[in-house]
C-alpha cells in the first residue's frame, strides 16, 4: 500500500459513502491502492486521504484486510443512511477514548444553563490524523454556528463523553506528593531551566560574535523575573537595539512546555521580536544541535494555528 501521512487527512462524508459502496459493490475485493486509484477517478478524491481513511476505518473494525484485500465487516447492505450513523458512533468512541486517556481539560464542558455537553473544536485530540474533521462530518457535534468553535454535542453520543470524563477524572486523579518532594522537583526544574538559557545564550554570544554590543547580549531571567523572556540579543548583526527577546523552554522527549499569563501577554506584545526556543535537554551536548525556534508564537500559536501541536486552556499546557 501507499505512504500516506496521517496530516494529509480523511475523505469527507460523501466520499467515505462512495468508499464503502465501492467495497460492497466489488465483484472482487480490492487493495486499498485500488480503491485510492477508483476514488481519484470518480471523485477527485485525494489518494492519501483514501489510504488514511481505509486505515481509520481498519482501526473503527468497519473493514478489514486480508491478502492484501478490503472487505467490510458488518453492513454489506447497509444504506448511506445506517453507515453515516454507525460511523459517527465509532467516531464519537474513539474521541471519547483520546480525551479518557489525555483528560479532557479544555476540550469538554457542560453548558452553564444546561444545554448539553460542549466540544472546543480547536483543542481537540485529532488534528493531526483528521478525526476531529469527522466530530462534524457525521454528525457527533453540531457546528451551529460556522464562526464558533465550541460544537455542541449531539444528543445520541452525550453518554460516551460523560463516560470519557469520567474515565479521565479516575485516570488522571489527583497524585498526592510531599513537601519535600515539591521542593526537589522545584529545584530540578530550576537547575534544568538554567542549564538551557545558558546553553542558548552561549549560542547567541556564537552567532552574534562580531556584533559591536556583543556584551549586550545577556541572560535577565535572574535579574528580572517579571520580564516574560530570558534573554535579550539581536535579530542580526545589523540590528543596534534589542529587538529578539528570547524564552527558553526545555525539554527530553516530548515536547511540552507551560506558558505563564504574563509571559503569553509579553509574547502578544512583543509580537515577531520575541520567540520561543525550545532546547532538548538530551541533544544539548551534541555537536550540531540545534534548538526548535518559533518567532512571534503568540500568533503562530493562538492566530495561525502551529501543526502537530496541542494546546490546553488549563495553564497553556503546550505539547507536540
Amino acid at each position: 500500500m501507499n505512504a500516506a501521512r496521517e496530516s494529509d487527512g480523511l475523505l469527507d462524508v460523501e466520499q467515505v459513502h462512495m468508499l464503502l459502496d465501492l467495497v460492497a459493490e466489488s465483484s472482487t475485493r480490492p487493495t486499498p491502492d485500488r480503491l485510492a486509484h477508483e476514488m481519484r477517478v470518480g471523485s477527485s478524491a485525494s489518494i492519501a486521504r483514501t489510504l488514511n481513511t481505509v486505515q481509520m476505518l481498519l482501526r473503527f473494525k468497519a473493514l478489514d484486510i486480508a491478502g492484501g484485500e478490503v472487505r467490510l465487516c458488518v453492513g454489506q447492505d447497509w444504506p448511506a443512511s445506517r453507515w453515516h450513523e454507525e460511523i459517527g458512533r465509532l467516531t464519537a468512541k474513539e474521541m471519547g477514548a483520546r480525551l479518557a486517556l489525555r483528560g479532557p481539560a479544555g476540550c469538554l464542558q457542560s453548558g452553564a444553563d444546561g444545554s448539553g455537553l460542549w466540544l472546543d473544536s480547536l483543542s481537540l485530540p485529532g488534528s493531526h490524523d483528521g478525526i476531529s474533521f469527522w466530530v462534524a462530518e457525521f454528525g457527533v457535534a453540531i457546528r451551529e454556528r460556522m464562526t464558533s468553535r465550541l460544537w455542541r454535542v449531539a444528543d445520541d453520543f452525550q453518554s460516551i463523553f460523560l463516560n470519557a470524563a469520567r474515565e479521565a477524572n479516575v485516570r488522571h486523579g489527583r497524585r498526592r506528593i510531599s513537601a519535600e518532594q515539591f521542593e526537589a522537583k522545584r529545584k530540578l526544574d530550576v537547575m534544568n531551566g538554567l542549564l538551557a538559557e545558558e546553553w542558548v545564550l552561549a549560542k547567541e554570544k556564537e552567532r552574534l560574535r562580531s556584533h559591536p554590543l556583543l556584551d549586550q547580549v545577556q541572560r535577565i531571567s535572574d535579574e528580572d523575573v517579571s520580564a516574560g523572556f530570558d534573554i535579550l540579543s539581536f535579530a542580526s548583526l545589523s540590528s543596534l537595539r534589542h529587538d529578539l527577546h528570547i524564552e527558553v523552554k526545555s525539554y527530553v522527549g516530548t515536547r511540552r512546555f507551560f506558558w505563564s499569563r504574563n509571559e503569553l501577554e509579553v509574547a502578544e506584545e512583543l509580537g515577531e521580536q520575541y520567540s520561543l526556543y525550545l532546547v532538548d535537554r538530551a541533544l544539548m551536548a551534541t555537536e550540531g544541535y540545534v534548538a526548535h525556534a518559533i518567532r512571534g508564537p503568540y500568533s503562530a500559536f493562538f492566530l495561525t494555528g502551529l501543526p502537530g501541536w496541542e494546546i490546553s486552556a488549563d495553564g497553556y499546557e503546550c505539547v507536540g
